[in-house]
């Protein structure tokens, strides 16, 4: 009896997966397992659909039977393109001294690849970026001049996101 195939989608870096197990036409009875880094084990499990994981380095097995109750070969398949390290912001500049406005270098790193950097004005939620913000490039720099709150956000390839909030108060001449 063919083992069956498994299919992770998608395959390039991202914060979960679905897996998806195709059985030969003869398989009446779908079995699944899975066994995480950590060694938790679901232990044989009917297969019903699709699956979510999130978590990396987490191994899926697989077996069917046919009606004549032979077992087919054993499929595994590991998952290892989950990212779940966030972009790290450093943002430069000077925001001790006194000034009437202050110039700040801003960039982001991420273990696989950057996606996008923005500020805004505020104390902003990550939530306030997916419609709002001013994009910049990484690294880049944008100049502050009123006094208040600021946010920075990064979002990675995988969606990761982080932000960082500074504040900014000028010299009273």
């Amino acid at each position: 009896t063919q083992k069956p195939e498994i299919i992770i989608n998608p395959e390039t870096p991202t914060t979960e997966v679905e897996v998806i197990i195709s059985y030969a036409s003869n398989i009446v009875n779908k079995y699944y397992k899975v066994v995480t880094e950590e060694g938790l084990d679901t232990g044989w499990l009917e297969y019903e659909g699709p699956l979510t994981i999130t978590e990396n380095n987490t191994v899926i097995y697989a077996k069917g039977e046919n009606s004549i109750e032979l077992m087919s070969e054993v499929a595994s398949k590991k998952v290892v393109n989950i990212d779940e390290i966030a972009p790290e912001i450093t943002v430069t500049g000077d925001l001790k001294t006194s000034k009437q406005q202050v110039t700040l270098k801003v960039s982001a790193t991420d273990n696989l690849m950057m996606s996008m950097l923005m500020w805004a004005p505020g104390e902003q939620e990550k939530s306030y970026f997916k419609q709002n913000g001013t994009t910049m490039k990484n690294p880049g720099t944008f100049t502050v001049s009123e006094n208040g709150k600021y946010t920075i956000y990064a979002i990675d390839q995988a969606g990761n996101e982080s932000i960082q909030h500074f504040a900014f108060l000028k010299r009273i001449n």
